[in-house]
């Protein structure tokens, strides 16, 4: 009987008891949180809405650990940093004003290729369409 060769993990993305809660990233100094980059997203909301975490820090996580795995994942052909810290800051400011949020305010959310965003390049994930800015978000974003 003949096995095939099941595929592993690169070693710094398999799951391991013995694996550190924070490792360096290249976007900056920081590290990412790892305890922080696996809670739900309904955790997420429900502590940026308690205050225990603001919208910005759930970003600047996000994007850090995007850098410290998205060369051996390859699942992210762009980040537009600057949008989603400018999105953060603006829902931080809503959770200070207070009134009402919703379920899932200040979590961040990654948008597939194949969905539209306005005045960004969206590949639909084919070299045809590597140059195609949409001049409207999809009805998801």
């Amino acid at each position: 009987m003949q096995y095939t060769k099941v595929y592993q993990w690169p070693k710094a993305l398999r799951w391991s008891n013995n694996l550190p809660t924070r490792r360096p990233g290249p976007r900056t100094n920081d590290m990412s949180d790892l305890e922080l980059a696996f809670l739900s997203a309904g955790e997420m909301a429900r502590r940026v809405v308690a205050g225990e975490i603001s919208p910005a820090e759930l970003v600047d996580n996000a994007l850090t650990r995007i850098d410290e795995v998205n060369g051996a994942v390859n699942a992210f052909c762009s980040t537009w940093d600057d949008d989603a810290r400018a999105e953060a800051a603006r829902a931080g400011d809503a959770v200070t004003r207070g009134g009402e949020l919703g379920l899932l305010h200040g979590v961040p959310v990654a948008v597939k290729d194949t969905t539209p965003t306005a005045g960004h390049t969206t590949t639909l994930g084919s070299y045809a369409f590597e140059h195609w800015v949409p001049d409207r978000d999809g009805a998801v974003v």
